[in-house]
This record gives C-alpha cells, sequence and structure tokens, in this order.
C-alpha cells in the first residue's frame, strides 16, 4: 500500500503511515490506483488530441472524472487534472479542424464530381431536331472549346477556362452554373479578346444534356460524342 498523502510505501496491518503520520484504512489502494488510472489516462488522452481527437477528447473527460472522484475520497486536487483539461482543449480545437478539413474534401468532391459529367466532347444544336451547329469541348483541366460544327478549318471560336459557380441535382437532373473565362472568340473572322460569360448546364445523363448561354440568350440540345 501507499500513504495517499506523501506516497510512500506502508507496511500491511499499519495503522499510520510511518513517514508522515496519515492515518491507513482501507481505502488507501483505492485511492493510489484512482491516482494511477488518472495519470496514464490524462498522457494518453494528451497524445490521442493530436493523433485521433475524438479518442483523446473521451480520455480526457474520462481522467477528469478520475480526478474528480480522486478529490472527493482525499481532498486533494490531483495534479494530472490540469494536464486533463489542457487535453481536453486541444482536442476539441483538434475536432473542430477535423471537421472542416472533411467539410473540405467532401465539397471538393463533389464538384470534381460534378464536372467530370460535363468533361468530354459534346455536339450541340439549337432544338433536338435540328442540325448540329456547335462541337464544345470541356477538359479535365478546366478549359474548354467551342467550334462551328464540322468547320474544316478546325478553328476555335470561343476558347478559355471555367469555374464551377454551383451545383443542384433534382431528379436524376444534374445542374451546373459555370462562369467562363474567354480567352479569345472569333467574330465575323475577329478576335474579339477576353470576356467573362455564363452558361447552365443541365445533364439528364450521361449521352444528353442542355446548355443554356446568358451571352447569347440559347439554349443548346447537345449529345455527347466521348
Amino acid at each position: 500500500m501507499y500513504c495517499v498523502r506523501c506516497g510512500k510505501n506502508i507496511d500491511e496491518g499499519s495503522k499510520y503511515c510511518t513517514s508522515c503520520g496519515y492515518p491507513v484504512n482501507g481505502k488507501v489502494k483505492e485511492e493510489h490506483e484512482i491516482k494511477d488510472n488518472a495519470q496514464v489516462i490524462s498522457i494518453l488522452g494528451m497524445i490521442f488530441s493530436f493523433i485521433i481527437p475524438v479518442i483523446g477528447l473521451i480520455l480526457n473527460i474520462i481522467s477528469i472524472c478520475k480526478c474528480s472522484k480522486y478529490k472527493s475520497k482525499t481532498g486533494n486536487d490531483s495534479k494530472y487534472k490540469s494536464l486533463s483539461f489542457a487535453g481536453l482543449i486541444i482536442s476539441i480545437i483538434m475536432t473542430i479542424i477535423h471537421m472542416i478539413i472533411i467539410f473540405v474534401v467532401v465539397v471538393f468532391a463533389l464538384v470534381g464530381s460534378g464536372s467530370s459529367k460535363l468533361n468530354g466532347t459534346w455536339n450541340c444544336s439549337y432544338s433536338n431536331y435540328s442540325y448540329y451547329v456547335v462541337t464544345a469541348k470541356f477538359n479535365e483541366d478546366k478549359t474548354f472549346t467551342w467550334k462551328k460544327y464540322n468547320d474544316s478549318t478546325n478553328r476555335n471560336y470561343l476558347d478559355g477556362t471555367y469555374f464551377i459557380n454551383s451545383r443542384e441535382y433534382n431528379n436524376g437532373i444534374a445542374t451546373y452554373e459555370f462562369k467562363l473565362r474567354i480567352d479569345h472568340q472569333i467574330v465575323n473572322g475577329d478576335d474579339k479578346g477576353k470576356e467573362n460569360a455564363y452558361i447552365k448546364a443541365k445533364i439528364y445523363d450521361d449521352n444528353y444534356a442542355t446548355i443554356y448561354n446568358e451571352k447569347t440568350n440559347k439554349i443548346y440540345h447537345c449529345k455527347k460524342v466521348n
């Protein structure tokens, strides 16, 4: 057994601690075990606060409870109580940081998965039944090109980069609003230079989509080529 006051060894059967004279009772061993448990758990709680914050949070709460139990039995504060509170604060902060990181990763994953449906080459017409007028291509690196369909010169009349502004998904239809950063736009043979434009793409399945061009106020019905 150990003395709850000074921590020295006490011979079995002794009624008083030979070092400090503190009375011995049946609770000494239990109190020492509580103290040891609080020590181990508080140290583990601090370590896990940085590695796995949720586990660290649980361990620090348990350690604080152990320290409170120790005080209720001895009247003394455990020196590991402050360590447990520090670990508790750190684990809460780290848990919040981890949640923010997970949220950001999920958002980027959703946005990325949405744009991948649009990536590829689309032949587009002004209606479902008319001839194709535009071949639009959206690339993985967020660049795009628009060509006239079957243009023998194979010249882009729009090209630049695009950015996703918003994404919705209702009844199996994915709707994406894009901002186009047009680097070149050829009109009647002249390059009109840079400009911003906005489009809204509704993807009904892997092969059919509609693209609304706010700049021209036209809706294109598009079939995916590849």
